[in-house]
């Protein structure tokens, strides 16, 4: 038995050919072989990863996960196309995300994968949609996606907050809480923001307690304290009730949600 294979193309359009293009082995499985030259057309797809901001732990994942995408339509159309990833860092931040995405444009990319953050996307489809280029996020939830003005450019694999937070609602109440009961601890960016405001309609409008953070600077303890005062105020008002008390954490990165579910166990 041989340690791989060739895998090849027959063809009897226009012109015959017989060409193997790909190998299999064992150890590295499907592969395009690069050896033999390619002249047919390129086409690039541009990457927004957030590779720094709050959530850069997760970039690495995002553009692995797109590799894995670009190699499967090089193998798709092996000798035919060639599949090019462009990657730019959106910073998880609009304004970082809108020079981005017009580097990407600049480079020939025909289509943009992303952003991850809602800010982010919002701020590159702004420059996106002028040079008529796709965009398609994999993360961006924030309702505000929905109503952007993007001149149809702009599509998310992912549901809006708007469904989320009916779900979210379903959830806490189902536990025994209710809206006097229940408090949100949230970023104040487009997805905290978005998340935040469509839980509190979902749960009725009137949550104990509201309180935001930027996320780049912020005490937990302190804010864990704004959270839990309103909602111990709210017990002594409702000492005959045993109704089940619950804070909703609205953030993206885990050493935060650590950091504030510690302060809040302190407190509550």
């Amino acid at each position: 038995m041989g340690t791989g294979y060739n895998v090849c193309l027959f063809t009897t359009e226009e012109t015959v050919s017989f060409d193997c293009l790909v190998t299999w082995t064992a150890a590295d499985g499907l592969a395009v072989d690069t050896t033999v030259p390619f002249d047919g057309p390129t086409i690039k797809i541009g990457l927004l990863t957030p590779a720094t901001g709050p959530i850069a732990v997760y970039s690495a994942g995002f553009e692995a996960a797109t590799t894995m995408m670009i190699n499967a339509l090089n193998l798709a159309w092996v000798g035919e196309v060639n599949f090019e990833l462009v990657v730019a860092d959106s910073g998880c931040d609009g304004t970082v995300a809108a020079t981005a995405a017009q580097t990407l444009i600049d480079s020939g990319v025909v289509g943009i994968v992303g952003a991850a953050c809602s800010g982010a996307s919002l701020g590159a489809i702004a420059v996106a949609k002028e040079a008529g280029i796709p965009m398609i996020s994999y993360a961006s939830t924030s309702p505000a996606l929905t109503d952007a003005d993007d001149n149809g450019m702009l599509f998310r694999v992912v549901p809006s907050d708007a469904q989320q937070s009916i779900a979210l609602a379903d959830v806490v109440t189902a536990s025994g809480a209710n809206s006097s009961t229940t408090a949100v601890l949230y970023m104040t960016n487009d997805y905290g923001a978005g998340l935040a405001d469509n839980f509190n309609s979902s749960m009725g409008g009137e949550l104990c307690a509201m309180v935001g953070y930027d996320p780049t600077d912020f005490d937990a303890s302190t804010l864990a304290t704004a959270v839990t005062q309103p909602m111990e105020q709210q017990s002594l008002k409702n000492l005959q009730h045993k109704d089940t008390q619950v804070v909703c954490l609205v953030l993206m990165e885990l050493q935060t949600q650590h950091s504030l579910q510690n302060s809040l166990i302190t407190l509550l």
